[in-house]
Formats: C-alpha cells, sequence, structure tokens
C-alpha cells in the first residue's frame, strides 16, 4: 500500500525494473502460480507493478518462465515480459536507464518509500554497484543495481540466480552496500496459506485505517 501524496516521481528515463514472478505455487499448495496469489482481491505480482509505479518506474520486465496465467493477468498492464533469465537482459540492454530495481513479487506491503530511500542512499555512494535491502543481515530479495553490472554479471546467461543478485554481484568482484530495513511489517511475505491469511488481514486493516484518516 503505498503513499502517492508523499513520492517525489523519478525520471522514468533513469530507473528501470525487473520483477520476479516465476515460482509456481507448490509452496502455497496451489495449482496456479505463486504470482496469482491474491491480497485484498489483487494479485501479488500486481501489487509489485504498482509499487514501482508510484515511484515513477514504467519500464517493468516481469520475468514469468513462460506460466501463461501470469502472463494473461498481465496483458494489458503495459509492462515486458521475461521467459527465460537471459531475457531479462535484453530488457536491459534496450532499457534507457542507469540504475535497475530487481524484487520478487511476493511482499504486497512493500511501500515504494523504502524502495526510494534505499535508492537515494544508493546513488550517493559513488563507488557502489549494488544496494541490496536486508532484514537483521539477511538479504531479502529487493536489490538496486548499477545497469551496466547487471549487463556483465548476465554475460552468463540462464544460469545467474536473479533472487540472490546481490550475491552474483559480489561473485563478480562488485562493490555491494546492505541497506538494513527497519520496519519489518513491509517485508512480510507469501510463502505459506497462513502468510497470505495474514497478509489480508494487514492489508485490510491498513486500508480501514486510510479511509478513516480520509474521513
Amino acid at each position: 500500500i503505498n503513499d502517492y501524496s508523499e513520492m517525489e516521481v523519478f525520471c522514468v528515463k533513469k530507473y528501470s525494473a525487473i520483477i520476479l514472478a516465476d515460482q509456481d505455487g507448490s509452496r502455497l499448495h496451489s495449482r496456479f502460480p505463486a504470482a496469482l496469489a491474491e491480497v485484498l482481491f489483487q494479485p501479488l505480482v500486481l501489487w509489485t507493478v504498482d509499487c514501482c509505479r508510484s515511484m515513477g518506474i514504467e519500464d517493468i520486465c516481469v520475468l514469468t518462465r513462460g506460466q501463461k496465467a501470469v502472463e494473461d493477468k498481465l496483458s494489458g498492464e503495459g509492462v515486458s515480459i521475461a521467459r527465460y533469465v537471459s531475457d531479462t537482459a535484453s530488457f536491459a540492454e534496450a532499457a534507457n536507464c542507469s540504475e535497475i530495481l530487481i524484487l520478487s513479487c511476493e511482499r504486497p506491503l512493500l511501500s515504494s518509500k523504502l524502495l526510494k530511500e534505499a535508492w537515494e542512499e544508493h546513488r550517493v555512494r559513488s563507488k557502489i554497484s549494488v544496494t541490496t535491502l536486508v532484514d537483521e543481515e539477511q538479504p531479502c530479495g529487493i536489490t538496486w543495481i548499477d545497469r551496466e553490472a547487471f549487463l556483465r554479471i548476465m554475460e552468463y546467461g540462464e544460469q545467474v540466480d536473479l533472487y540472490h543478485i546481490a550475491q552474483e554481484a559480489e561473485n563478480h568482484d562488485f562493490k555491494v552496500m546492505e541497506y538494513p530495513v527497519k520496519d519489518k511489517e513491509q517485508l512480510r511475505s507469501a510463502n505459506t496459506r497462513r502468510d497470505l491469511l495474514e497478509l489480508n488481514k494487514i492489508a485490510s486493516d491498513m486500508m480501514a485505517d486510510r479511509l478513516m484518516d480520509q474521513g
């Protein structure tokens, strides 16, 4: 749930996003892809697309690994589709951007304000190629990376683990900075059905509070 009123819109030509939405639904005991699990009747992948767009990022690529149901849901959303990891490199090569945000789609409470704060820290560190968000020193799959560094890493094609792109960057001798997340609520992820139930309750309460504040 994002606060549009407080966000300074980015220059859309300078920033792009790659959303990882390629997991199956086995961990949720579902026959549908995990990206289509819903919070407040909206699929997780669309929560993440909205989060990116609330920052002004319109140049978005979604990794689906050919999951047709996810691609159908994204039809008309104006995003690029990557069916292979290597397709994300083609997207980055064509993108007119300096940095790329890479994030998985299972955190619907993630705010664009947090992502922007991490980016602001990233941009002032001239020798840092990668800034990855961490929870108690553990990476949480949300990373800002310089486009040129990403393309260098992607020379290794399908073997690149985009879920651990910060570790991949370290393996290629790029300097990585960790950005600790203080608001743990934003990092709640939909790993189980119980998680989904809790996320729906929290999101519902947040929406109710916002409506009450608006009168």
